[in-house]
């Protein structure tokens, strides 16, 4: 079996999602690390997946500790895997003008306010998901 990427700062987010995002990128990127912006949310938004610690926001390091960008090959990858470990309608936003480009945000789509009933993609920092940002038909075809 293939090693998760060790990951810091969980935030309170859910264990099993923590898990498959590191089990995902451990396919992609062995020695990278994982170091995470953002997790569960209880006082925030009861429709947003972080409000019930179902999705993390983080950072991903190569293991000479450059940052992965958001066009790096690893990226939709990791995606795609993540989605099949999860079995869920996940949520996944990352692109150019996403928190900079090079954050990522993962979600399994389990908020009990919230569930998900599709795999949503975006790229942007609007606040809203949809499945129209690019690369959105390949995402929803390859997971």
């Amino acid at each position: 079996m293939v090693q998760p990427l060790p990951y810091s700062n969980p935030l309170g987010t859910n264990q099993a999602l923590l898990q498959n995002i590191a089990q995902a990128w451990g396919y992609v990127l062995p020695g990278g690390s994982l170091v995470g912006s953002s997790g569960a949310r209880p006082g925030g938004r009861p429709g947003s997946q972080h409000y019930s610690g179902n999705a993390w926001d983080y950072q991903v390091l190569r293991g000479d500790g450059s940052v992965v960008r958001w066009d790096a090959p690893e990226v939709s990858a990791a995606a795609q895997i993540f989605a099949a470990l999860t079995g869920q309608n996940v949520g996944v936003g990352w692109g150019p003008n996403y928190m900079g480009g090079s954050y990522f945000h993962f979600d399994d789509g389990m908020n009990p306010h919230a569930p998900r009933s599709r795999v949503m993609y975006w790229s942007d920092d609007d606040g809203t998901a949809s499945d129209t940002g690019p690369g959105a038909a390949q995402f929803g075809q390859l997971v």
